[in-house]
């Protein structure tokens, strides 16, 4: 990537320090961790979307940010993929040893990626991030979200919502963290090369990005 301008410069500067923040606080969560601690990493990220007033109030936010979608829907489709997620992987062991089979003799032993780089989509500004956080928890991994320009103030919302439940049970905020605006593409650019591995959702021009960073990216293109 072709560096222009100072600004520019900035703009990495801000994500190479966010990733530095990540990986310090995702160091200490793996150090220290066990099944219990992700699982309640994993429970309290959703709990800042699952509480039914807060539900509606970023439910309201994302469809007056992004102009998508109704209230009402919304509010059902935070609620029902949230809760689908948490049944999913409620029994998912995710920490130490998960396998072992004596006539093989091959131990699976679950180990966090690390740094997880999350680019969301404005179709779904609220539901996407969250399950995102909650999946990279439970696998004692931290996150940063890279929000679409129309969904960055709802994810702040979220993002402090989340922040929020962490302190409750003493968990560090930089678990998870999201590039904060303005949004731009020199930020999310940089991002997807630093990180550890990609997760993302959007457009077709998002999914060839992040397949040509060079990085390990997993990515779902929406076709409009």
């Amino acid at each position: 990537m072709s560096v222009t301008t100072t600004s520019e410069i900035d703009e990495i500067q801000l994500v190479n320090e966010l990733v530095e923040r990540a990986r310090v606080a995702q160091k200490e969560f793996e150090t220290n961790g066990n099944q219990e601690r992700y699982d309640t990493a994993a429970l309290a990220a959703a709990w800042a979307l699952m509480d039914p007033v807060r539900n509606e109030e970023l439910a309201t936010m994302a469809v007056e940010m992004t102009g998508l979608g109704n209230i009402k829907d919304k509010i059902i489709k935070n609620h029902r993929k949230t809760l689908g997620v948490l049944r999913d992987i409620k029994h998912s062991k995710t920490y130490g040893v998960i396998s072992d089979d004596p006539a093989t003799g091959i131990t699976e032993i679950a180990r966090p990626v690390g740094v997880v780089g999350a680019v969301v989509p404005s179709t779904n500004p609220v539901a996407t991030p969250t399950n995102n956080a909650i999946n990279v928890l439970k696998c004692g991994n931290a996150v940063i979200l890279s929000p679409s320009p129309k969904g960055v103030a709802v994810c702040e919302k979220l993002l402090g919502y989340i922040h929020e439940e962490f302190d409750k049970v003493g968990l560090n905020r930089d678990l998870v963290q999201m590039i904060p605006a303005p949004v731009s593409k020199v930020k999310a650019q940089r991002l997807m090369e630093a990180v550890d591995i990609l997760v993302v959702t959007g457009s077709q021009n998002n999914v060839h990005r992040a397949y040509s960073s060079g990085t390990p990216a997993m990515a779902l293109a929406q076709v409009m």
